[in-house]
């Protein structure tokens, strides 16, 4: 059976507008964190077999988020915008004229929430308010 494998992994920083390799994070965790600065990633795939490259088919979706796979053409992966929160990359792989040897490969994607998002975030924001409402109706009654 053909083993599926990550050769590359790039994140694109959002302030800088430069890729960096974080492929050593992929192979230690078995998974990949994004940073809210970190909006787009690419991956390219290898298909382990004795077929040639470019007979080799590859597609992904994200778990709950697409309902049906998308095939890609080459072997290159590039997700842009993620859903904040956890996400999975589940990706297979298939060659042309073997398509019942299916590869696959499911991938944990964390994509950090921005800070004006997060519930204490908005639990501060919330206390505040009603802190402003109390001192306001404190200072109405007298």
């Amino acid at each position: 059976r053909p083993q599926l494998i990550v050769t590359q992994l790039e994140k694109r920083d959002e302030s800088s507008g430069t890729y960096t390799s974080d492929l050593t994070e992929l192979l230690e965790r078995r998974s990949i964190r994004m940073s809210t600065a970190e909006k787009v990633i690419r991956l390219k795939l290898a298909l382990l077999n004795f077929n040639p490259t470019e007979q080799n088919r590859y597609q992904y979706k994200i778990e709950g988020f697409d309902k049906n796979w998308t095939l890609i053409s080459g072997n290159t992966i590039q997700l842009n915008n993620l859903p904040y929160g956890k996400n999975v990359l589940r990706i297979r792989a298939f060659s042309l004229g073997n398509e019942k040897e299916i590869a696959e490969l499911s991938i944990p994607i964390n994509v950090a929430w921005p800070i004006y998002l997060t519930t204490g975030f908005i639990g501060i924001i919330l206390l505040c308010n009603l802190f402003l409402i109390c001192t306001k109706l404190f200072y109405m009654n007298y």
